[in-house]
């Protein structure tokens, strides 16, 4: 931290803040200034001269929100990008649907923009779109069947997924009871 200190200085050293991962191999510093995100990328030398790497958050500084249009509807994701890259949109999937077999576009697109903020509109052609909210999927373990967390982190029993007991079942020794949702019986 004695590094971040000297490069950015006292006043900016206050808006960051520090934890850290990976065997504390690695460090995610946190800032609201945009000068200090900056000064940080700049960044490739400690004080005792240890090589370092600074990069973005491949996650962290991302937002998404949820636009309707329906007139792109038949563009490609890729065409939407690059007439979008002009107001700081730097991905756009599009929310498909399943009808009978058959994948079609919804007018749902979702955009992502690098930062902390949000452009108040975002102009689709001479069309300007309010933004929705986007959310994300909620997490489902597989190992007792409850949301919020992955099996990997799992504290509950395995619980059978088709009848809600404390069994195992799989595709050798498939479960034959009446099936029971675990989260609303």
């Amino acid at each position: 931290m004695k590094s971040v200190q000297r490069v950015l200085g006292r006043d900016l050293t206050k808006v960051v803040s520090a934890t850290k991962e990976d065997r504390e191999t690695r460090h995610i510093l946190r800032t609201t200034s945009k000068k200090s995100y900056n000064i940080l990328l700049s960044l490739n030398e400690l004080i005792d001269g240890q090589k370092v790497e600074v990069v973005s958050h491949p996650s962290l500084n991302i937002i998404h929100r949820v636009v309707y249009d329906i007139d792109s509807k038949n563009m490609s994701n890729e065409k939407l990008l690059d007439k979008l890259k002009a107001q700081g949109v730097i991905a756009v999937r599009r929310i498909t649907k399943l009808r009978n077999g058959v994948v079609s576009n919804s007018p749902l697109l979702v955009i992502s923009f690098r930062g902390s903020t949000l452009p108040e509109y975002i102009y689709l052609g001479l069309a300007r779109t309010s933004r929705m909210p986007y959310y994300l999927s909620p997490t489902l373990c597989y190992r007792c069947g409850k949301f919020g967390h992955g099996t990997r982190v799992c504290p509950n029993k395995d619980t059978c997924l088709n009848c809600s007991l404390n069994h195992q079942s799989d595709k050798a020794n498939p479960c034959t009871d009446i099936r029971t949702c675990i989260n609303c019986s």
